[in-house]
């Protein structure tokens, strides 16, 4: 189901893997020879967050599909169908990429990854499709990799901060937090047991499981942000060491006209990344 857009993009719903409901726009570009580029967002933070870029990147040749993954933003008013993060990737991101194959009959799929959304990408069995990535803070959550002293605080976060006020309410209060989004409570969940594990990606169980990153044999441009405290390089290149098929480009951005951290990237078009970033995804 298509609705008019109000020149900020055109709502659309896409259809899951399995079925369930995501809202998601479209960004067109005014010409029709660019990539078609999918936003695939951090944890706990709404698509419109996300919007500046995407018009940014189809006044610049490509069309750009942001979305909220289940139980998150726009996608809430559809119910929360069973299923946490693992479902994000390899339902609802899966499902997108389908819908933004239909998009793009030459083939030139591309990705802008933040945060968790990397993860996602490497879940999403359809990867293969998916010519180049854009990483921005792409990493793996496993509390270890972080320094000292911090890195005992997120034990504590992952081990008691998170799970107990979910287990009580039904969902994370990350709203009510300053930390974002509220999170369902299996999304929430998952998140947590996968960042008490060395392992990372487990099931309910504790298994580890592979997931699909060898699928993805594109190019990776990933950005380690110097005052990041929320994706620290050993983190990032954790992730990365997961694309082992993948070409990777690493990139440091140094905070020097002032704070970048985990979402300046997004919200200051005055930087220069934004035009390396158009630039990028056209030429890749």
């Amino acid at each position: 189901m298509t609705n008019a857009g109000d020149g900020k993009g055109v709502s659309v719903t896409i259809a899951a893997r399995d079925g369930a409901s995501l809202a998601a726009t479209l960004f067109s570009a005014p010409q029709s020879e660019g990539p078609v580029v999918v936003v695939a967002g951090a944890i706990a933070v709404k698509q419109k967050f996300y919007e500046r870029l995407a018009r940014f990147l189809a006044a610049r040749g490509c069309s750009v599909l942001t979305f909220d993954y289940r139980g998150v933003g726009a996608s809430r008013q559809f119910g929360t169908p069973g299923g946490g993060l693992r479902a994000w990737g390899e339902q609802d991101l899966a499902g997108v990429l389908d819908h933004a194959a239909t998009l793009a009959p030459d083939g030139r799929l591309r990705v802008v990854a933040h945060s968790v959304g990397g993860q996602m990408v490497g879940l999403a069995d359809n990867n293969h499709l998916i010519g180049a990535m854009w990483a921005v803070s792409t990493q793996i959550g496993d509390w270890r990799l972080w320094p000292a002293p911090r890195k005992y605080a997120l034990f504590l976060f992952w081990n008691a901060l998170l799970p107990l006020p979910t287990a009580l309410l039904g969902y994370f209060p990350a709203a009510r937090l300053r930390l974002g989004e509220d999170l369902p409570k299996d999304a929430a969940l998952e998140w947590a047991r996968w960042c008490r594990s060395p392992a990372y990606f487990v099931d309910a169980a504790g298994r580890p499981f592979s997931g699909c990153f060898d699928g993805f044999t594109g190019t990776i441009r990933a950005l380690a942000i110097e005052d990041d405290w929320m994706a620290p390089k050993p983190a990032v290149d954790a992730l990365l060491q997961r694309f082992r098929r993948a070409r990777i480009e690493p990139m440091a951005i140094r905070a020097e006209g002032g704070p970048v951290g985990h979402f300046g990237f997004f919200r200051d078009p005055g930087r220069p990344y934004w035009e390396d970033c158009a630039l990028w995804l056209m030429e890749n």
